[in-house]
């Protein structure tokens, strides 16, 4: 949702957390390509989803100290996933961010009470462009097995973020995206769209 025109660049990625059983494709055959899928896009902000913390510590020791991270795992310690969102710091300069979880209990960490294989979270960031601007950036990540609580989840995070976006009255743009395992005629993506979104310009999604 936008109130005046800018550009915004934004890399949404599920990186594929840290594993053994991925053959081929274990984190260290592409952690290297990945940091220079990274550098070379020179995006404004990452958002990333499942990233575990060794994966964190690789990535942020290999952004040429351009990027800073916020974001907290799901479960409140460093043993599994965090959705975290990742600005240029010659671009941005941070105001506050937080992080909720999708269930009845949204500021309880590790609640979960919709059925989701794992706990879900909105991680977000209020972020000020050089040029003056005021941001709200949102990073959602939705159950990969239960698709029956999505509704559920996409309900609280759109109810929440509402509260937030009303705390920042001077907040000029405000970006969502994650990985929401749905298509483009999903309910939730409905839902999305009766909260004002609306699809911007994207490539390789």
């Amino acid at each position: 949702r936008s109130i005046k025109k800018s550009i915004i660049s934004v890399l949404d990625l599920n990186i594929r957390y840290l594993n053994d059983v991925d053959l081929l494709n274990v984190w260290d055959y592409r952690k290297e390509a990945f940091i220079q899928c990274l550098l070379n896009s020179y995006a404004d902000v990452f958002f990333f989803q499942e990233i575990t913390h060794e994966q964190y510590d690789y990535i942020d020791e290999n952004l040429n100290s351009v990027y800073e991270f916020v974001g907290i795992y799901r479960d409140s310690t460093d043993k599994s996933e965090k959705c975290s969102i990742s600005y240029n710091i010659f671009k941005y300069t941070l105001t506050d961010w937080g992080q909720f979880w999708l269930s009845s209990a949204p500021y309880e960490p590790g609640s979960n009470d919709f059925q989701n294989f794992f706990p879900r979270i909105c991680t977000w960031a209020a972020l000020k462009q050089i040029n003056g601007i005021n941001i709200l950036f949102f990073n959602i990540h939705l159950d990969h097995v239960n698709f029956d609580a999505h509704l559920s989840c996409i309900k609280v995070a759109m109810e929440e973020s509402e509260k937030i976006i009303n705390r920042f009255s001077d907040c000029q743009f405000i970006v969502l995206g994650g990985c929401f395992y749905c298509e483009d005629d999903d309910p939730v993506i409905d839902m999305v769209r009766d909260y004002g979104y609306t699809e911007a310009p994207h490539e390789n999604t």
